[in-house]
């Protein structure tokens, strides 16, 4: 089996502007206060030019992992995420061929995308929306098994407004760009208008803004796509591991969804993913480290791109 591991870092920096009549008091002069407020403006003018050139860090900054857990808890009650679903009581006779695959950073683990696929199946002409393609590993694997599949994604040149280098702009679309039942949408998931596509989307992959806004916007924006009570909604990077929950993650699927459909979602083992599903399922709680309880089987050939 193999796990992909996402590693991210939170930080938040309180500075409480003190009075330099108090620090002459203890220390005989108010040189120490106004050395401390020169360092704290530096550091906040260096932080902020860092963040201007590179916008995408600004979700990590925002997001602290703990603030976002304890409102999990205080609000929902999930002081370890969702119940958990065996991969295996989803799908008893597992087995899919996972193809393309990069084994590079940034993308879904084999595991995850062989969730996509058998969903796929589930349904007959399915038809697939992805938001967050960029590679277009997830995607390529998908339109194999879909008929018509809609990429949802930020351009080239929005890559490079928001910070992004130039070797990640032109990894985009790397193995799905000569799909044809794909239909490209480049434009921001939280401004454009999907009512197109309203009441058509029988599976849904959201994994791209991964910060709290970004995936409450494009969870809310998701269910009104859903064709009837069958379709499914599945999440990446739900978890940090498959048995570490990534709270801002769950925070925002938890507040972008409907009140009355939060009972229907779920963690699948195993993977780094969020299932919205109906139906009766025997469910788990996860606490690491986790005693395995099943064997999978992985078989590995390479060709050159």
């Amino acid at each position: 089996m193999i796990l992909s591991v996402t590693r991210e870092f939170s930080t938040a920096i309180v500075a409480e502007p003190r009075d330099p009549d108090s620090e002459k008091t203890k220390n005989g002069t108010g040189d120490v206060w106004a050395l401390n407020m020169s360092v704290l403006r530096n550091f906040r003018d260096l932080a902020n030019a860092i963040i201007s050139e590179n916008k995408h860090l600004l979700g990590r900054l925002i997001d602290s992992p703990v603030a976002m857990r304890n409102h999990v808890v205080k609000r929902y009650g999930l002081p370890n995420g969702l119940p958990t679903i065996d991969i295996l009581d989803l799908f008893p006779d597992f087995k899919e061929t996972v193809d393309p695959f990069a084994y590079m950073e940034g993308g879904s683990s084999t595991l995850d995308l062989a969730v996509l696929r058998a969903f796929a199946r589930r349904f007959k002409d399915c038809t697939y929306l992805e938001i967050g393609t960029w590679r277009g590993e997830s995607l390529a694997n998908v339109a194999s098994i879909a008929k018509r599949c809609i990429s949802v994604d930020l351009s080239e040149q929005e890559l490079r407004d928001f910070g992004y280098p130039d070797e990640m702009a032109k990894n985009c679309d790397f193995f799905s760009k000569d799909l044809a039942n794909v239909e490209r949408v480049r434009h921001s998931s939280h401004t454009y208008d999907f009512s197109r596509y309203r009441k058509s989307i029988d599976l849904a992959f959201i994994d791209g803004d991964h910060s709290y806004d970004g995936v409450r916007v494009d969870t809310q924006k998701v269910f009104d796509l859903m064709r009837d009570d069958s379709s499914v909604i599945v999440w990446h990077d739900y978890g940090d591991t498959p048995e570490r929950v990534r709270f801002g993650v769950l925070a925002g699927i938890l507040d972008g969804c409907p009140a009355e459909k939060r009972r229907n979602l779920y963690h699948i083992s195993n993977t780094l993913c969020a299932v919205y599903i109906k139906g009766d399922f025997k469910t788990s709680e996860v606490v690491y480290p986790q005693i395995p309880t099943k064997r999978f089987s992985v078989s590995i050939s390479s060709r050159r791109t």
